[in-house]
């Protein structure tokens, strides 16, 4: 046995016990992201098999270090550790469902209520600036970047007006604490009614609009929330909930393009992204 599995063990077997720690170690051997539940815990651990995720875990454990009493229900971190091939965290499981049960599902579980989570957004948005929360997120630079991969699956009308943004868009004025990830399948609803939000990976300071914008583009198909973000209530800025709605459109395009085979699957989301995206363009030209 490794040194660092010896550490491992020692941090998680007061919760899960030898056998269930032995499961976990097993899953590691052999796969880069593992997550295991049992009747009081959950843990999600990651390898340097995956290096990103192994960082991206890495800086959930660090922003729930530094972030204690925010305003939103999250699971209570109970253990951790982290070496440089591996980061393990341990929560309370909650006895909650999924607002989805997967990233693309574009619907929400029955009983979900849109302005519900919307309210937790805002009470996020209402923390103090944390200092030591990065600004992660630029629009121009994002756009920059995923330009030069998804222009062939784009019109030219399209990929005109991605190329002016990429030139002409003004840096956000504001910049609040955001979930980054903030999809129906990261909100969990308990049985009091109770919203959840766990996977706090890419929690970062972004403009007020990303997280509702993401939220909705998410929980229906992604032109329906476009639509849907012209009639939200609340403080957010119409122009900027689009601007964000085309880089995340743009952001998916290419993560279909890149991360997934050619096929009728890719086709098809590829597709559901371009009509958001486009829709979001027609919104920002009406404004």
């Amino acid at each position: 046995m490794k040194r660092g599995d010896v550490r491992l063990r020692q941090v998680l077997e007061p919760f899960l016990g030898g056998e269930e720690v032995d499961r976990l170690l097993a899953l590691l051997a052999r796969h880069a992201r593992v997550a295991i539940a049992t009747g009081r815990w959950f843990v999600k651990a990651r390898t340097d098999g995956d290096p990103y995720g192994l960082e991206s875990l890495r800086q959930e454990l660090c922003f729930l270090q530094v972030s204690p009493g925010l305003p939103v229900r999250v699971p209570a971190l109970r253990g951790h550790y982290a070496s440089e091939r591996v980061v393990a965290l341990l929560f309370d499981r909650l006895e909650a469902a999924p607002l989805a049960e997967k990233r693309n599902a574009f619907c929400l579980r029955a009983g979900a209520r849109v302005e519900a989570v919307l309210e937790e957004v805002l009470a996020l948005q209402r923390v103090a600036p944390l200092h030591h929360v990065p600004v992660e997120y630029e629009r121009r630079s994002k756009l920059g970047k995923y330009l030069p991969l998804i222009a062939p699956q784009l019109d030219p009308d399209t990929v005109s007006f991605l190329e002016d943004a990429v030139f002409s868009w003004a840096d956000a004025s504001e910049v609040v604490l955001s979930h980054g990830d903030l999809l129906p399948a990261n909100i969990l609803l308990d049985r009091s009614g109770g919203y959840w939000l766990v996977d706090w990976e890419y929690a970062s300071l972004r403009p007020p609009s990303y997280d509702p914008a993401l939220f909705l583009l998410f929980s229906h198909s992604p032109a329906e929330g476009v639509e849907l973000l012209a009639r939200l209530t609340g403080p957010w800025e119409r122009e900027e909930l689009y601007r964000d709605a085309v880089v995340i459109a743009a952001r998916e395009i290419k993560n279909w393009m890149t991360q997934v085979p050619p096929g009728p699957q890719q086709a098809r989301h590829i597709e559901l992204w371009r009509q958001a995206l486009r829709q979001a363009i027609k919104r920002i030209r009406g404004c």
